[in-house]
């Protein structure tokens, strides 16, 4: 699979990869934007609360991978 070439330091990983994580509970979803559809048992963020957020306040156990998604 290709992905963008923008911002090559940060891991990529494909939709069934994700689906694997989440299921197995390995994994926090993370949804930034303004609308759209979210992940049940995962967050919906906008832009201006993303910037903002302290890491700390988020819902993230020991060991999961936390996946952020936007369109």
């Amino acid at each position: 699979m290709t992905y963008p070439t923008y911002f090559p330091e940060i891991p990529r990983c494909t939709a069934q990869e994700a689906l694997g994580l989440y299921r197995s509970g390995k994994a926090l979803i993370i949804w930034i934007g303004v609308s759209g559809e979210l992940v049940v048992g995962g967050l919906h963020l906008t832009e201006n609360q993303a910037e903002n957020l302290d890491p700390n306040s988020l819902p993230l156990q020991e060991g999961q991978t936390l996946l952020l998604y936007c369109y």
